[in-house]
C-alpha cells in the first residue's frame, strides 16, 4: 500500500479450478426414487404429478442444489459468451466503476455481461445466482465481504463454472480473487490519524453486519489505535443508508454524546461529506477543531475547496484485472489465485 499527497469471518475456500461431478437430472431421480421424466415434468410445471412427488423432487433439488440449463440445443454453443457479475449495488458510483472495468474487458474480447445487484442481501444474492446458473454461464465474478446463505454456499461448491471474487481479499474464496485487505486499509488511516496526534478518535459507519468489507476496515481501524492505548467512540447504524444525509444526521448524534472529539473517520466518502456539512453548518473547523477523513476516493477531484483525506481504492483496476483472469481462465492459462490490488492514503486538506 502506498501514500501520497494531494496536491490540489470464517475460513476461505481459495481453491483450484478443477472441476467436480457436475449435478444431472438422474441424480435428482434417483435421490427423489422417480424417473427423470417425472422430475423433467416436475421442472417444466407439466404433466399431472402429485403433490408428495412434487415435494420430493423439489426437495432432492435443494438438497443436491441441482440447475436446470435453460440453453438446449443449438443455443448452447452461446454459453460461452455469457459472464455472471453480481455487485451491492448499480446506483454506487464505487462498483459502478468496477463494473466499467469489467464490462470494457469483456466486451472486447465478444463477451456478455448478464448484471445483477445483490444489495448486500444474501436472499437476493441466492435468487441471482439461481437465476443466472441455468444459463450455464462461461464464468462469474462476486464480490467478497458479503456472507453466503447455506444454499448459496451449496450452488457454488459445485463449480458450475470459473468463479472470482472481487474487491475483498482478507477472506480468499472460490478460484481466484482480485482486491485489498480491509482490515490493512483500516490501520492505515488509523497510523495517519495517530502520527497527525488525533486522540480523541470519532467514527461513523452503517450496516456493518451487511458489509463485511465495512465491518473489518472498521476493526483494523480500531486494533491499530488500541496498539497505542487509544479507544474510538462510534456512531453505527445498522439500517442507515450510505448517503450524505445520513453522515450529516450521523455525525449530529456522534458529536452530541462525545463532544470533545478532534477527529472521526467514516465508513465512506459520501457519508464523510454530509459530515463535513454539518461541521461546516456548526461553524466547526475543519481540520483545526475536528479532522476528517473517508473512505474509496470517490469525491477525489469532485469538491472545490475541500480536498477530502480518503484511501482510495482502483476500483476500475479491479474491474479490470477480475476481467481478464476470468478470460485466461475460461482459455485454459495458468491464473494467479489472489492478486492483490494497492490502495493509497490520499492526504487532503481535512486532517
Amino acid at each position: 500500500m502506498n501514500i501520497r499527497k494531494n496536491g490540489s469471518a470464517k475460513r476461505g475456500r481459495l481453491s483450484g479450478i478443477g472441476k467436480t461431478k457436475k449435478i444431472t437430472l438422474s441424480d435428482v431421480a434417483k435421490l427423489a426414487d422417480v424417473s427423470t421424466m417425472t422430475v423433467s415434468k416436475v421442472i417444466r410445471q407439466t404433466g399431472s404429478i402429485s403433490a408428495p412427488t412434487r415435494n420430493r423432487v423439489h426437495e432432492a433439488i435443494a438438497e443436491l442444489g441441482y440447475l436446470p440449463n435453460l440453453i438446449a440445443g443449438s443455443l448452447s454453443s452461446q454459453t460461452n459468451l455469457m459472464v455472471a457479475v453480481i455487485i451491492p449495488s448499480l446506483g454506487n458510483n464505487v462498483f459502478g466503476e468496477v463494473l466499467g472495468g469489467i464490462n470494457t474487458v469483456l466486451t472486447g474480447a465478444g463477451m456478455h455481461t448478464f448484471i445483477g445487484a445483490s444489495d448486500f442481501h444474501t436472499d437476493i444474492e441466492e435468487e441471482l445466482i439461481r437465476t443466472m446458473l441455468p444459463w450455464q454461464p462461461s464464468g462469474m465474478i462476486l464480490t467478497g465481504g458479503i456472507a453466503h446463505s447455506t444454499s448459496t454456499d451449496k450452488l457454488l461448491a459445485a463449480k458450475p463454472c470459473p468463479i472470482v471474487q472481487i474487491w475483498d481479499n482478507d477472506v480468499p474464496e472460490f478460484d481466484f480473487n482480485v482486491g485489498f485487505s480491509h482490515i490493512e486499509a483500516g490501520r492505515m488511516m488509523a497510523r495517519h490519524f495517530f502520527e497527525k496526534g488525533f486522540r480523541k478518535i470519532g467514527y461513523v459507519g452503517s450496516q456493518h453486519t451487511k458489509d463485511v468489507c465495512a465491518a473489518r476496515r472498521y476493526e483494523g481501524f480500531c486494533n491499530q489505535l488500541q496498539e497505542h492505548g487509544l479507544t474510538v467512540t462510534a456512531e453505527i447504524v445498522e439500517d442507515g443508508n450510505r448517503e450524505p444525509s445520513f453522515g450529516l444526521q450521523s455525525t449530529r448524534d456522534l458529536l452530541a454524546r462525545a463532544g470533545d472529539l478532534d477527529s472521526i473517520y467514516f465508513l465512506n466518502d459520501s457519508l464523510a461529506i454530509g459530515g463535513l456539512t454539518h461541521l461546516h453548518r456548526a461553524g466547526i473547523s475543519v481540520p483545526k477543531q475536528i479532522a476528517v477523513a473517508g473512505f474509496n476516493g470517490s469525491s477525489i477531484g469532485k469538491l472545490i475547496s475541500t480536498e477530502l483525506t480518503t484511501i482510495d481504492t482502483p476500483r476500475w483496476k479491479i474491474g479490470d484485472t477480475a476481467a481478464r483472469c476470468l478470460l485466461d481462465c475460461i482459455e485454459g492459462k495458468n491464473v494467479s489465485q489472489k492478486i492483490d490490488i494497492d490502495v493509497e492514503l490520499i492526504v487532503g486538506n481535512t486532517t
